[in-house]
């Protein structure tokens, strides 16, 4: 079968890459050069190094960063809640990894539970396309990693 369309698709990074590009630095040894004894938070530091790399305002860069947060708690609120997908390997399993943690029921792992918790709800919604068994939970804080 021939194929009779061509669809173009757009930029899948935030910030497309562009060339010539110079970044503040290109490693973590470097990020560590270049901020010497300023103990810049790494948020500003990350802010610098797409502000260099895409060309935008540091507003602007943290209004992507922003609705990449929004993207990512929306999407592990999903995949708590339950995703479905007809050809999946295994079912949903966040939903009942996040009762067991709530119940304190799993082994205390620390801030492994919640990272584990957040990447598997991540990987359900993924995989799932953005399937769901439910109705989208509504916007909201992503529960916060239990102290230490």
């Amino acid at each position: 079968m021939a194929a009779t369309a061509v669809k173009r698709l757009a930029p899948v990074l935030p910030v497309p890459s562009r060339k010539a590009i110079q970044v503040p630095f290109t490693s973590c040894a470097e990020m560590l050069a270049h901020d010497g004894a300023k103990n810049t938070p790494l948020w500003k530091l990350a802010a610098e190094y797409e502000m260099a790399r895409g060309n935008f305002t540091e507003r602007a860069v943290i209004d992507k960063m922003i609705v990449i947060v929004r993207i990512l708690r929306r999407s592990i609120a999903r995949g708590i809640a339950g995703t479905t997908y007809e050809d999946r390997v295994l079912g949903h399993q966040s939903g009942r990894f996040h009762e067991l943690m709530q119940a304190g029921r799993l082994l205390d792992g620390g801030a492994l539970n919640r990272i584990v918790l957040y990447v598997t709800a991540l990987m359900e919604v993924k995989s799932s396309m953005g399937g769901s068994s439910s109705p989208p939970p509504p916007p909201g804080p992503v529960p916060p990693c239990p102290a230490p």
